[in-house]
């Protein structure tokens, strides 16, 4: 689609010939892309700056990325401004943040060390995990099942979330079983409402450049207490005190 329809420079590199096909001819199904057979399996990150440097690519297809040097000629190759599509071995995308090997895909994770103010406003440790650099890649999919993917539009906020411990926002597509034409449904997936009332805290605190009074915090998570059920219930109020 990308090399016939989108008129790209498509270049595959195809370790065990999964996609273009075991043969001399390259299998139709890739179209006007090219294709870069793999010698041998420890010699694929060579292959792919090779194409790079030879073929001048705007879309490079990789089989699958599961080493370090894989995946340090894939950063490479992105940071050139080429659109990158890879398959890597992952129930998760936090088993790819968790991935020593791999997490470079994901744009690397590091360690830092936050002042006390900074770790106080976060209410966590001075130490914490943040990423390191940008991602390779926009946006991620998570296979489920065979009708069921896990879209993660950004990809970077995603790796954020996950590193603070947040809930990262993904979309579920769904194939409709009852569509002939294979129409998939898309449902997106939002943050607990705990997690959301955190963020509005925190976000009255940054502007305010102080702690928030009963009216804003009120403002902020009680639209939901107003005609709700149509009872009388007592609303619940919270007043945050800081030590000067």
């Amino acid at each position: 689609m990308l090399a016939n329809d989108y008129g790209k420079r498509v270049m595959i590199v195809d370790t065990s010939n999964e996609i273009g096909g075991d043969g001399d001819i390259p299998h139709a199904g890739i179209g006007n892309a090219r294709r870069m057979q793999v010698p041998h399996n420890d010699m694929q990150h060579k292959v792919l700056i090779e194409a790079v440097e030879n073929h001048m690519p705007q879309v490079i297809v990789i089989d699958e990325i599961g080493t370090k040097l894989e995946a340090m000629a894939a950063s490479t190759i992105a940071q050139r401004g080429i659109q990158l599509v890879a398959t890597a071995h992952g129930v998760t995308i936090e088993n790819l943040v968790m991935n020593p090997a791999l997490e470079m895909l994901v744009g690397g994770v590091q360690s830092v060390t936050l002042g006390d103010e900074e770790a106080s406003r976060r209410g966590v440790q001075k130490s914490v995990l943040e990423r390191k650099g940008p991602s390779s890649f926009s946006c991620g999919v998570e296979i489920i099942s065979k009708a069921e993917l896990r879209v993660h539009p950004d990809l970077e906020a995603t790796v954020d979330a996950i590193l603070a411990g947040r809930y990262p926002k993904y979309e579920i597509r769904k194939i409709n079983p009852g569509s002939q034409d294979g129409i998939m449904e898309s449902s997106s997936i939002q943050a607990p409402l705990d997690e959301i009332n955190e963020v509005l805290i925190e976000d009255i605190i940054q502007i305010n450049g102080g702690i928030p009074d009963s009216t804003e915090l009120l403002s902020a998570t009680g639209p939901s207490m107003e005609g709700g059920s149509g009872e009388s219930e007592d609303a619940l109020c919270i007043f945050l005190y800081g030590v000067l």
